[in-house]
């Protein structure tokens, strides 16, 4: 992520919230609320002179697991989210892959010129084909036993690009969405372990409480 943002009342490096209202925003909001004050609580736990060293541990891991639980609410939003765009996509990718008709002899002659060419040019199809090439392309099983998997991926984003350019970009914006979200919540969890000390996996404690 380049886009990077400091929380209110921490020093914690979030990548910006995702632009797109939804399960992403919601969880990167739930990230940035499981940093906010977290210093400042440990600040007062350390100074409350009614704890001994064992009891001021004991509040800073029960602060700890408690900020937990709000980023195992942003990973079940995280969940939901990333179901979701599999969702979008699939449905943009049956729409633009079968639904459309398409010239048998144009498609084979798309395909067979495809095959001859290096895989330096076959790129340079690729990032420049227009919907008719690369629906052709993508419906040929000989094609996709011949390029790799990111060479296809980038195939079905010209694909989606050109059958539906705003819900593809819809789609790309959900995508940067989730990444972005993703990123908040793995950069709060490292950042409340490195300012509380604590590095006990406590994921798996509260999933065997809750169990």
């Amino acid at each position: 992520m380049t886009l990077i943002e400091f929380n209110v009342k921490t020093d914690c490096p979030l990548a910006s919230a995702p632009e797109v209202d939804g399960d992403a925003k919601k969880a990167h909001e739930t990230a940035r609320a499981a940093t906010l004050d977290f210093v400042s609580e440990i600040e007062r736990i350390n100074a409350d002179q009614r704890f001994s060293a064992g009891g001021k541990q004991a509040q800073i891991l029960k602060l700890r697991e408690e900020r937990e639980e709000k980023l195992s609410e942003a990973e079940t939003l995280l969940a939901l989210e990333t179901k979701e765009v599999a969702e979008f996509e699939g449905i943009l990718w049956k729409d633009a892959k079968l639904n459309t008709p398409l010239d048998p002899a144009r498609a084979t002659a798309i395909v067979t010129k495809f095959q001859s060419l290096d895989r330096s040019h076959r790129l340079a199809v690729i990032r420049e084909c227009d919907g008719e090439t690369s629906r052709a392309l993508l419906r040929a099983p000989k094609i996709l036993d011949l390029i790799d998997d990111q060479t296809r991926e980038l195939l079905t984003d010209r694909l989606l690009e050109n059958t539906d350019p705003v819900d593809y970009e819809r789609l790309k914006e959900r995508k940067e969405g989730l990444g972005r979200a993703r990123y908040a919540v793995d950069t709060a969890r490292s950042w409340l372990d490195k300012k509380s000390g604590v590095k006990s996996d406590l994921r798996s404690r509260i999933a065997r409480a809750r169990a």
